[in-house]
């Protein structure tokens, strides 16, 4: 039985997870590009760590995780900051 305002293993998992996702997204330059060159592989697949996101949330809504569901929110408004112009600019808006 689960205590009333006691938090379940997996909220722990999914909001450290949801927040792990933000924050290679919105620190992608921080990564360094040593050994591997992980630096540039993680910013050729930066747009794809959006597919992340709603498997977090799907497992989120399995588990009836409330902090899961909100921590997704974290990396879907960086997502949308990052990479929301170039899927929702008017094409009229171009200058020729």
């Amino acid at each position: 039985m689960v205590v009333k305002g006691r938090r379940r293993p997996w909220d722990a998992w999914l909001v450290a997870g949801a927040l792990g996702v933000a924050g290679l997204l919105a620190l992608h330059s921080a990564v360094p590009n040593g050994i591997g060159r992980l630096g540039s592989l993680l910013e050729t697949f930066l747009p794809w760590l959006g597919v992340a996101v709603p498997l977090l949330g799907c497992l989120a809504a399995l588990k009836r995780s409330k902090a899961g569901l909100l921590a997704c929110l974290a990396p879907v408004v960086v997502w949308l900051w990052m990479f929301g112009g170039l899927w929702f600019s008017s094409p009229l808006s171009r200058t020729t």
